[in-house]
């Protein structure tokens, strides 16, 4: 997550490419991490309806990341999504 807030600062602040990349890897990497917390959940042939959440929440900060990269200003509404979802299964967790 610090990388991500690193390159997004970048980004936002210095507009320089190096922010997009820096966030795109930590992107990259959340996803990773919440990929294997997926399989690490699964009971069964069942999956927990909440890290599949979270993994459609990191796809979509790869999708801002790719959007930053393309130069659309519609990076930011995927971020609001990421960050509503991530609040929602943190409310919702036992």
């Amino acid at each position: 997550m610090i990388i991500m807030l690193l390159g997004l600062l970048i980004f936002l602040f210095i507009e320089n490419t190096y922010g997009i990349y820096t966030f795109g890897f930590g992107a990259a990497f959340f996803t990773i991490i919440r990929l294997l917390a997926l399989v690490q959940h699964r009971n069964g042939s069942e999956i927990s309806r909440l890290p599949q959440i979270r993994v459609l929440s990191a796809a979509a900060l790869l999708g801002a990341a790719y959007l930053m990269y393309i130069g659309s200003t519609s990076w930011s509404v995927l971020l609001l999504v990421t960050a509503v979802l991530e609040v929602y299964v943190t409310f919702r967790q036992k």
